[in-house]
Parts: structure tokens; C-alpha cells; sequence
């Protein structure tokens, strides 16, 4: 006896499974490629082992990398404000560490972003207030990923008019463990062209 099969119902279920499945990766064209200057605010927030917040420190930041045509880039300089300040209005001092070993990559997101992701990102805070020993957090991550490109389109090159990451990233963790974030709000200039293509 041979069983027939239904050709709505399996039809149904490839269509749920797609829903669920993430969107393939479009591609990125940047237009011109070079050297790129971002500038704006970040904030790195440090939780403690028991998930509650130890240090939340904003800067203003000066990023410069090197977009290449298809998205990806290297990170040329990561400056942090000389004086930075947690919630307490204690200030600290923020650096970025290892450039050389960031690595970025960009995807399309939908007709209006793009996303891009960096690997071995590596961010220290050091607070010495003079009150007691000083405060350090070496946050290191595989990678630091959601930082989106606004104002791009599928069609004609648009130019890009913020990279910001929607909420806290996460930047890694620790030696001993305490987790690490960070939120981006930057402003590119010279705008570049992206164009993507799904």
C-alpha cells in the first residue's frame, strides 16, 4: 500500500520552518572606500559576578577605520575622551587595546541598515580616585557584534549617517568573570555610499 503525501501540509511546514530560520546575509558595496573618521558617545558598562552593575562609564570617541569595498574594515584608532565619568560622576580613564587584532565585517540588515560585526575587541577602565585601591576592568571579547549602519538602501548608493549599536553589546567578559558592555552612537565623516543587494 503506498501512502500518498500531502502536498499543502508539507508546504505549510516548510513555511513555518522559513519564519523561524534567520534571513540570509545580503551583500555590501561601499562607495569610496578609505579612511573613515566616526564621532560621537559610548558607554561601557561592567556587571559584577551576581549580575548587578558595577561600573557604567560614558565617553565622548573618536573611531577612525579603514572601510574597504565590501564591508570590511580594520580599526586605525580608538580614542576615548581623556576624562570619562561613571554613574557617580567618578572619573575614569578608557582605552582600547590590541587594534591591531580588531577585525569588522558588514552584511546587509534590511533596506534601511547594515550590520557589522568586529572580532577580538579589547576595552580597559581604570578609576583611581585616591580613596582606596583603584578600580580596572580589562573587558575582552571574541566579538562585538549589532552595530548598525543607518540610512542605507537597496537600490542607488545612500550614504550611511550613523553607526550605533540599540542598546548594550556585549564586549566580552573579564578575567575573573564580570561581564562587559558597550553602546555606540557615532556619526561618520565623510559619509560613505552603501549600497547592498540580498
Amino acid at each position: 500500500m503506498k501512502l500518498k503525501l500531502s502536498a499543502t501540509p508539507l508546504l505549510a511546514t516548510l513555511a513555518l520552518l522559513a519564519a523561524w530560520l534567520p534571513a540570509a546575509a545580503g551583500t555590501v558595496t561601499v562607495s569610496p572606500a578609505g579612511p573613515t573618521s566616526l564621532s560621537g558617545e559610548a558607554t561601557v558598562t561592567v556587571l559584577g559576578l551576581d549580575g548587578r552593575l558595577e561600573r557604567q562609564v560614558r565617553c565622548a570617541l573618536d573611531l577612525r577605520i579603514a572601510l574597504a569595498a565590501n564591508g570590511t574594515f580594520t580599526v586605525a584608532a580608538m580614542l576615548f575622551s581623556p576624562q570619562c565619568y561613571d554613574q557617580t560622576g567618578t572619573p575614569f580613564a578608557v582605552a582600547a587595546e590590541n587594534l591591531s587584532q580588531w577585525r569588522g565585517t558588514t552584511s546587509a540588515y534590511d533596506a534601511r541598515s547594515a550590520q557589522s560585526g568586529v572580532t577580538n575587541p579589547q576595552v580597559t577602565l581604570i578609576e583611581d580616585s585616591g580613596l582606596g585601591p583603584p578600580y580596572y576592568a580589562d573587558c575582552r571579547g571574541p566579538s562585538l557584534k549589532g552595530l548598525y549602519w543607518v540610512g542605507v538602501a537597496d537600490g542607488p548608493p545612500t550614504p550611511a549617517t550613523r553607526l550605533y549599536t540599540p542598546g548594550n553589546q556585549s564586549i566580552g567578559a573579564t578575567s575573573n568573570g564580570r561581564k562587559c558592555h558597550i553602546s555606540l552612537d557615532l556619526r561618520p565623516s565623510p559619509f560613505r555610499n552603501f549600497r547592498y543587494a540580498p
